[in-house]
């Protein structure tokens, strides 16, 4: 995980360390995106994380306050906020990661709220492709749900501004780019945004 290799029963060791890792692995995103981006050693150093974060949700899914999983998600999100428009094709695995969460353990409130502003920024990065994406699935009405059912539970403005980026990056499309029942629902959607903002 994160020492050791694929092959260990246990997938490595070190695990007491992901909470450091994922700072610096969001310091690493923020600062230098260009060589995030490139290939290292034969493999992309994107790649490299997406596997490191598979690892270590499969460790947070057994804890149970599930806080590794709250890190983990920063990381995507860090993602998101600095490359975007430049990881296109790793956005349907950001959301599968994202959802998979409610189908692999129970999340936490908190992780579960994490998880949702990681979808909510999801929209920011790419509105359009995230619908694409969440319809291809089959999970754009769950999403929404979830999305919603979250609200209650954001404590810091930070957190509101990622669902308002999310919901504005929505209402700024056309309702022909937007699956059906969430064109249906703008009014909706709109009334929640002004309820944050």
């Amino acid at each position: 995980m994160v020492c050791g290799n694929d092959s260990d029963p246990d997938g490595g060791y070190g695990f007491e360390y992901i909470s450091q890792i994922c700072v610096s692995l969001q310091n690493f995103i923020s600062k230098d995106p260009a060589t995030f981006l490139s290939t290292y050693d034969g493999e992309t150093f994107i790649a490299r994380t997406f596997r490191f974060i598979e690892r270590s949700l499969k460790i947070n899914a057994t804890s149970e306050h599930m806080l590794d999983g709250v890190v983990i998600m920063k990381v995507l999100m860090a993602m998101l906020e600095n490359l975007k428009g430049r990881i296109d094709e790793a956005l349907p695995h950001v959301l599968r990661i994202c959802l998979g969460q409610f189908v692999e353990c129970k999340p936490t409130k908190h992780f579960a709220s994490m998880i949702m502003q990681t979808v909510a920024m999801c929209f920011w990065y790419n509105a359009a492709l995230t619908f694409q994406v969440l319809e291809q699935a089959g999970a754009t009405q769950d999403a929404f749900l979830k999305l919603f059912h979250c609200l209650p539970t954001l404590k810091h403005d930070f957190e509101y501004r990622r669902l308002i980026f999310g919901l504005t990056s929505i209402v700024s499309l056309s309702p022909q780019q937007m699956p059906t029942i969430i064109a249906d629902k703008l009014p909706v959607i709109t009334k929640e945004l002004v309820d944050l903002a």
